[in-house]
């Protein structure tokens, strides 16, 4: 039962904020509502360290001699760090929105803890039913909020399809629940059937954006700092686990090869787009791909713990980026702080992440190239001039930076108390080494002022993005609209019902010659 806790609070945390919205319109301690129960979520979760492996819930229930599927929890080593990051990141958002709590209207908080409280849930479902209910209630909770958000036409049909690309990754999962289902495998995350990983991988890389498409689907058209900054970064939290657990069966052969060249496009094209974009929230988006590819190359090749550390980084090192809005007297402690626990030098959080490249491939020799770029990436954003902090309270000045501190020091300490720094022992040095080739031709190239034509990013851009598929779909989807409208005239005219009459006899006659075929064959 105290596995529900985190979940309890945060739901609860929103149930009383809404009501007081409702109800009491002029009540305006709602930021103290939501502060309370997330501290209460992120102390649990620190206290269920000490016990873990827990469990709530059965993973199968009977009705009528039938075993079916039922919701049901568990946290381990690996869904409690995930779930510590996530519920850690909704409390820096509360914390540094301290500066515009009287301005943000209650629906933002109570929307902050319910996406977090539904995040949550997905990382710690421990069975593939629970993991598409909360799924579906996270794309349900976000599309609502974008919809309520953005006005423009064309932007909300691109959120749409993007949103499809989720649905047919939860179509996916599906799959994989079927084919156990037919093969009589009981099916957990802590027992995940060998023919099953394929469909999982692809459905992780596909709302995880692995496969680029949410470049060319939804650009990141929110440049606000707060709930947007756990739209994305919660959802692909909330894939993560499931990565991580179907990354301890050996990915096919025959997959292998599509599978890590897709990861590793991710990665390269995401963090040279970090490393080039203007601004930091404008390029959310591409940090994400970049993790995401790394996350994914961690899982391809059977490394769980070195997909989980890239997407540790992923949630603590952006939202740090995501959420600095002024500068304080702590702010370059804390840049540093933060950039040094995304370097995977030794003794660092994202040390044990080295690991993907183990065993060794040529393909991932460009992968040191991605590390940097999002090194020199985040380096520039973080160097970026911004407003100091003034014209506020003390005690302001004081829980801003606390938000944003919180974030490596819990990166720094959720690696302390894992296995991670275990398995960092084995960790290959070579990628830091190549990085640092790459560091040293870049160098000499800016210092005699060598420049790469801005019409190759482009064409480059143009293809690995992907972007085209985008454009592909728009001609299918005018073509369909065409000859739909073009049906919808022919039966709406005079000879409608002898045209309806031929599309009649033409359909029986195809299905009839089918089942003839079909009945037919040996």
């Amino acid at each position: 039962m105290i596995l529900l806790i985190p979940i309890s609070a945060l739901l609860f945390a929103a149930l009383i904020i809404s009501l007081f919205g409702i109800f009491r319109p002029k009540f305006i301690y709602h930021w103290w509502i939501a502060i309370i129960g997330t501290v209460v979520a992120w102390i649990s979760l620190w206290f269920l360290r000490i016990k873990l492996p827990t469990d709530f819930g059965s993973l199968e229930s009977i009705y009528n001699g039938l075993s079916l599927p039922s919701i049901a929890f568990q946290i381990d080593e690996i869904s409690w760090q995930v779930a510590l990051a996530v519920v850690t990141l909704c409390l820096a958002v509360l914390l540094t929105e301290i500066l515009h709590a009287a301005e943000i209207n209650w629906m933002v908080w109570a929307g902050n803890l319910g996406i977090t409280a539904i995040g949550l849930a997905a990382i710690l479902s421990a069975n593939p039913n629970s993991l598409l209910i909360f799924w579906t209630f996270l794309d349900l909770i976000e599309l609502g909020i974008l919809m309520r958000q953005i006005r423009e036409e064309k932007i909300r049909q691109r959120i749409v399809l993007f949103f499809g690309t989720n649905i047919l990754g939860s179509m996916l999962l599906i799959g994989a629940m079927i084919t156990s289902a037919n093969t009589g495998d009981v099916f957990s995350f802590s027992q995940i059937p060998s023919h099953a990983q394929i469909y999982l991988l692809l459905a992780a890389g596909l709302r995880m954006g692995i496969f680029p498409l949410q470049i060319a689907f939804f650009p990141d058209v929110q440049h606000q700092r707060g709930q947007s900054t756990l739209l994305r970064l919660v959802p692909p939290a909330a894939t993560l686990s499931l990565i991580i657990h179907t990354s301890r069966i050996e990915t096919p052969d025959r997959w292998y090869g599509i599978l890590i060249f897709f990861a590793v496009l991710s990665a390269v094209y995401g963090a040279i787009a970090w490393a080039r974009i203007k601004t930091a929230l404008t390029g959310r988006v591409f940090w994400i791909l970049s993790l995401g590819g790394m996350i994914f190359t961690g899982a391809i090749q059977s490394q769980p713990q070195a997909a989980l550390t890239w997407g540790l980084a992923m949630i603590y090192g952006g939202a740090i980026l995501f959420l600095n809005a002024k500068n304080t007297r702590m702010a370059f402690f804390i840049n540093i702080l933060s950039l040094l626990t995304l370097t995977a030098l030794p003794f660092t959080p994202t040390h044990p992440g080295l690991n993907i490249y183990a065993p060794p491939n040529v393909i991932l020799i460009v992968l040191p190239l991605a590390h940097l770029a999002l090194l020199l990436g985040y380096f520039r954003h973080v160097s970026r001039e911004i407003e100091p902090l003034t014209g506020v309270e003390n005690w302001v000045k004081i829980i801003y930076p606390i938000g944003l501190m919180l974030l490596p020091l819990n990166f720094i300490l959720s690696y302390i108390f894992s296995p991670a720094h275990v398995l960092a022992i084995s960790a290959p040095l070579w990628p830091l080494i190549i990085a640092l080739g790459f560091a040293i031709l870049f160098g000499i190239a800016y210092w005699r002022n060598i420049q790469i034509p801005e019409q190759l990013f482009n064409f480059l851009d143009s293809i690995f993005s992907l972007r085209w598929i985008y454009t592909i779909l728009g001609w299918g989807y005018q073509g369909f609209k065409q000859v739909v409208a073009g049906i919808n005239i022919l039966l709406e005219g005079e000879g409608g019902v002898m045209w309806a009459l031929v599309f009649l006899v033409m359909l029986v006659s195809l299905l009839t010659q089918l089942t003839a075929n079909v009945g037919g064959a040996p």
